[in-house]
């Protein structure tokens, strides 16, 4: 049972979702995340980071109705706060009136809620024993060591946000294919890959999404005495998806196909849920067919109002996102002109907030190469500089020029006055 204002606590660190400062301190960062030596600026992250993975939870599938309330909860969370629509926005977006959108709302605050306490509370509310629920463990089935392992891995994941970094899939995958045919020769599966010509950046640490694919395909091949696991990577609308499927020729054991709904109870995919879920990416069962089963890996795309924020001064970029990110704009940040230059083409950021002294490559010549590349040439560029260089920003094609110190408002501002992209 949740204590009493819980939900109220929960209903507060969505309300500050994007204030990472805030974060720090609120009562639910300790919870999910309980080690004393972690920094309380990651800690911030990583709630962030369930907090949002809590609404990819709600999420009840594309065979759900879409005029469903399962679907409706799980749309009204992600519009509010994924997207960082006002409530009105939201109401009118789902064609409810404003009193119904708040009782949908604290509907589906009350289910993440009791998600939350499940996986958390329970563990830090009394010492693990064998009926505790923790998790997706069910009573009688727990492992005592459970909550300990999912514990330190989101103590090792928090160490990965201090600045966003963007993946490419194409990338990660030759890597785990190259890492995956070892394991797979010595036990005699074979192993394919479906690759499409071309894929849009995620917004995903590449070592964890590393981690969690290499963590599958080894499930997938303990459950294998012979066969074939295809890896098959589909786009539409630049929402990613990988599946992952053991075509069977033997299956290890007594022959019968593994009951993943269950398995995820269990070592080592009740970890491998818990590293997903922090990534922001929904990892499904496959409906078994042909003979085969495996999982889907839905993975987060990167939003259309992500801003590139290049600065060499990491205090510097820590504000400017604690800026940004509780008005719902999706933040990557880099400290050399030649790692800006290099997203800013995989990324098309919806801008560029650039510094003008930086080491080896200095702002002018990051904003002149930026203007001048036909892939880039449309991104707006902001230069922010203790510099008073206004006229020369603007003449060499600069959207905005603000001087530093920055102030909140008049980022916000000038970011909200670009035309549109």
């Amino acid at each position: 049972m949740q204590p009493d204002g819980f939900v109220n606590q929960v209903a507060d660190a969505y309300l500050h979702i994007y204030d990472l400062v805030y974060l720090r301190t609120h009562a639910l960062t300790d919870l999910v995340t309980p080690q004393a030596g972690v920094p309380r600026k990651k800690k911030a992250w990583l709630l962030h980071d369930v907090l949002l993975g809590l609404i990819d939870e709600l999420d009840p599938g594309y065979q759900a109705p879409e005029d469903g309330r399962e679907k409706r909860r799980h749309r009204l969370l992600a519009l509010r706060y994924a997207e960082g629509l006002a409530s009105k926005a939201v109401a009118d977006a789902l064609a409810i009136s404003q009193r119904h959108y708040y009782r949908e709302h604290d509907s589906a605050l009350e289910a993440v809620a009791s998600i939350l306490w499940q996986r958390y509370g329970g563990a830090a509310a009394a010492p693990p024993t064998g009926n505790t629920d923790i998790g997706n463990t069910e009573a009688g089935d727990a492992d005592p060591g459970l909550a300990t392992r999912q514990a330190l891995l989101r103590a090792e994941v928090a160490q990965f946000h201090d600045f966003a970094q963007a993946a490419r899939l194409d990338e990660v995958l030759a890597g785990v294919i190259d890492l995956a045919r070892e394991l797979t020769r010595a036990q005699g599966l074979r192993l394919t890959l479906e690759l499409p010509p071309a894929a849009p950046p995620l917004p995903l640490d590449r070592t964890l999404l590393r981690q969690l694919l290499l963590g599958v395909l080894s499930y997938l091949g303990e459950q294998l005495a012979t066969g074939e696991i295809q890896v098959r990577v589909q786009l539409e609308e630049e929402q990613q998806t990988v599946e992952l499927v053991a075509v069977r020729g033997a299956v290890s054991g007594d022959g019968a196909p593994p009951d993943l709904a269950a398995a995820r109870r269990g070592e080592p995919l009740a970890t491998l849920y818990e590293l997903a879920g922090l990534q922001g990416v929904a990892l499904e069962p496959l409906d078994a067919a042909a003979g085969g089963f495996g999982y889907r890996l839905r993975l987060p795309s990167v939003p259309r109002r992500t801003i590139l924020l290049v600065d060499d001064n990491g205090d510097m970029l820590a504000l400017y996102q604690r800026y940004l990110q509780q008005a719902a704009y999706q933040t990557v940040a880099v400290q050399s002109g030649r790692e800006a230059l290099r997203l800013a083409s995989r990324l098309r950021p919806r801008a560029i907030v650039l510094d003008l002294m930086l080491p080896e490559q200095d702002g002018w010549e990051i904003l002149q190469r930026l203007t001048n590349h036909p892939e880039t040439q449309a991104i707006p560029v902001v230069i922010c500089s203790i510099l008073r260089a206004r006229p020369l920003a603007l003449a060499l094609g600069a959207a905005a020029f603000l001087e530093k110190p920055v102030d909140e408002r008049e980022l916000l501002a000038v970011l909200a006055a670009l035309p549109a992209g």
